[in-house]
């Protein structure tokens, strides 16, 4: 069973002060990490970067979980906290807790050397791929973001009398990112629609909302395009709000990942749809 508290965190906070007294204070407080952060840990210099990130991991290796690649899972209903235990990957976690073990021993073995190199280099073959992926997304998405005014953004930010017309708009760009990305990556042959009630416990509506709320946003204060390297990065800290919907939220050194987490998880919360946080909207 897992712990009542399971944080999932991001690269930065690894590394945080905060995140030792975290998890010093009760064996119930656990971290959970996303593939995505484990890639950009071991992705460059991944001895030293992974020894200055897993530093208080290592002291606390049982409260440390690891989930399982987001396309190993994009078919799972999560209604409990129950149904969470289906997102870990235990051979992934017993990996890593090893590694934290044998990383700080100097000079490293050459087993430990040779587990970090073939991490780097599945990071940076990952990293590549998801360069490739990302481009269809964002032409289209953007395009369908300029269509809220300005008014209709204060509204979606601050939750307040959310008119029928801005709530339409919202659901209509939800709902497409929705349904494709399930067709592109999770059921690409799918001719059955799919219940509201059950989407809004998988992963595709989750990180579909997540785009949403970060997007919509973004194109209205004018940011235009950005290197490919910040629009990694968007992509990284979308998955990571949308993943910590599942879980007891997020910590990140990112605000905008923050909020975009913290806004998705109030609009799930009041949908009905299953949250863990015990801080419930």
């Amino acid at each position: 069973m897992l712990p009542s508290t399971l944080l999932l965190v991001d690269s930065n906070c690894l590394r945080s002060s905060e995140l030792r007294n975290f998890l010093n204070a009760s064996f119930e407080n656990a971290i959970v990490i996303d593939h995505l952060v484990l890639f950009e840990i071991f992705k460059k210099n991944p001895l030293v970067t992974s020894r200055a990130s897993l530093a208080i991991a290592a002291d606390f290796i049982d409260q440390i979980y690891v989930i399982k690649p987001t396309h190993h899972w994009l078919d799972e209903v999560i209604m409990s906290a129950r149904d969470l235990e289906r997102l870990i990957d235990s051979e992934a976690t017993k990996d890593l807790r090893e590694l934290c073990q044998g990383l700080f021993q100097d000079p490293p073995t050459d087993g430990i050397t040779s587990r970090v190199e073939a991490r780097q280099a599945e990071a940076v073959n990952y990293v590549d791929r998801l360069s490739e992926e990302m481009g269809e997304y964002e032409t289209a998405l953007l395009e369908r973001a300029k269509e809220f005014s300005a008014s209709e953004l204060a509204e979606i930010r601050t939750g307040n009398v959310v008119t029928d017309e801005t709530r339409e708009k919202i659901n209509a760009l939800l709902y497409e990112i929705t349904g494709h990305f399930i067709l592109s990556y999770q059921e690409p042959n799918r001719t059955k629609p799919l219940s509201i009630a059950i989407a809004r416990n998988m992963f595709a509506f989750r990180y579909a909302l997540c785009v949403v709320l970060f997007y919509i946003e973004w194109v209205q204060l004018g940011r235009g395009s950005k290197k490919l390297t910040k629009r990694l990065n968007d992509i990284v800290d979308l998955q990571i709000a949308a993943v910590s919907t599942f879980f007891s939220g997020v910590a990140s050194s990112d605000a905008r990942t923050r909020t975009v987490a913290k806004g998705a998880t109030h609009m799930l919360a009041k949908w009905g749809a299953f949250i863990r946080l015990t801080d419930k909207p």
